[in-house]
């Protein structure tokens, strides 16, 4: 059984939501399956063996799963703000994933060994996507460009070195002749 299914095998019993964020459900078997593929990963198994394995296992989960409620509260600001990722946008993703793995071959083996599906992998990478065009629209929202060239200009030195020597000499002659 994998551990994300044990992790969550109580919570089952009464709902079949992993969590819930004002109101919307965070769906327990597609975070299950998101957990396994990210846990398939060979890199991930070479890198925490045995009894490490186990514990990170527990903080992938934590950190997932803090991920997906982050991300319904992302995903009710971009319904908001009409803020989408593009079809190509996520095909790029996959595309650079499907590369960092080793080729598809390797990537649909990662997707049987961990029971998700490519529709699963596609949304978690569409939400990654989406995070990043939040947190700049918001970023936009807070701060325009015009304001933040008044901030670093009111606090220019802050952000310069200077750097003076001074030698004292008793005449513009004396001075003129060390130069």
């Amino acid at each position: 059984m994998p551990l994300a299914a044990l992790l969550l095998s109580a919570c089952s019993a009464f709902d079949t939501a992993a969590a819930t964020v004002n109101g919307r459900k965070i769906d327990e078997g597609r975070f299950v399956r998101q957990l396994d593929f990210v846990l398939a990963d060979p890199g991930f198994a070479a890198q925490f063996p045995g009894a490490q394995g186990v514990a990170q296992r527990k903080v992938e989960a934590r950190n997932l799963l803090t991920f997906l409620i982050h991300q319904e509260l992302v995903q009710a600001y971009a319904e908001e703000h009409d803020l989408r990722a593009t079809t190509e946008e996520v095909q790029a993703q996959i595309d650079a994933l499907i590369a960092q793995l080793g080729g598809r071959e390797l990537y649909e083996q990662q997707l049987r060994q961990s029971g998700a599906t490519a529709g699963d992998v596609e949304e978690l990478i569409r939400q990654q996507i989406l995070r990043g065009e939040v947190a700049d629209a918001v970023v936009e929202e807070q701060v325009t460009d015009e304001q933040l060239q008044q901030i670093y200009q009111d606090r220019l030195a802050e952000f310069t070195q200077v750097r003076v020597s001074h030698i004292l000499v008793r005449s513009q002659d004396q001075a003129r002749g060390i130069l």
